[in-house]
């Protein structure tokens, strides 16, 4: 496991042959879908013989307030780091780096590269414009990106080859992500954020994670999608898909 705390990322070099899953944001959403993605890219890519490496990138801290609905068995600490020890305490063959780093628009480039899996577990809009507009300037990229409210929520896949949208970015039917009026968390105050935190429900974030694993599986194992997107809503008991905008 490669510790990076608040330094230069430009310093890694990973082997363009590695495939590189990042993922930005350790906290509710994000630690359930590592809980459970993290054993099946393992084993998934030892079965194909290819290598791969896990990235996690997060500025936040755990706080006891968070073991309602974040895993993290007791550990205070950097999400990103604390992710990282997990991992490699229950799979010592996973190759692992974390960045205690929130994304902002210098180093965005150091963490999403050509080729990636790029997976957003963030909790406002101008960080998810920030990913998919970055994602827009590179040739290949499989960007996930999922979000919820207290109940209901929604997990989407944008993917480019060859310079071209396939399926096109979320910011294109989301007014709300491609004119953002939040701030990013690299901006943002302790009492800030104190201020304008809403409650969160541990079943929601995990639906919302395993929107976006079923996308990532089904494009990963099949290469073929059904829906862009997935919508849920638990309080109506209702899910539903959302077409797929071609690029």
């Amino acid at each position: 496991m490669k510790k990076h705390t608040k330094s230069k990322p430009t310093t890694v070099t990973t082997p363009p042959t590695v495939q590189r899953f990042v993922i930005i944001g350790c906290g509710g959403g994000g630690s359930i879908f590592l809980s459970l993605s993290v054993r099946f890219i393992r084993s998934y890519y030892k079965k194909l013989g290819l290598p791969f490496k896990i990235i996690l990138v997060d500025g936040d801290q755990y706080k006891p307030k968070n073991t309602e609905r974040q895993l993290f068995y007791g550990r205070m600490g950097n999400k990103a780091q604390i992710q990282a020890e997990i991992i490699q305490s229950e799979f010592k063959d996973v190759d692992v780096e974390y960045f205690s780093d929130f994304v902002d628009e210098h180093n965005i480039v150091d963490f999403v590269k050509e080729g990636d899996f790029v997976f957003a577990f963030v909790d406002n809009h101008r960080t998810r414009k920030r990913l998919s507009d970055r994602c827009r300037q590179l040739n290949n990229i499989d960007f996930y990106t999922c979000g919820n409210f207290y109940e209901d929520g929604d997990g989407h896949i944008y993917i480019r080859r060859d310079g071209r949208d396939l399926i096109q970015p979320i910011t294109k039917d989301h007014p709300e992500i491609e004119f953002p009026t939040d701030t990013a968390p690299d901006k943002v105050s302790c009492l800030e954020e104190q201020e304008t935190s809403e409650p969160q429900l541990v079943f929601a974030n995990a639906h919302a994670a395993l929107s976006v694993i079923d996308l990532m599986y089904n494009w990963l194992v099949y290469k073929k999608l059904k829906a862009s997107g997935i919508y849920f809503d638990m309080g109506e008991m209702n899910q539903n898909l959302a077409p797929i905008l071609l690029g």
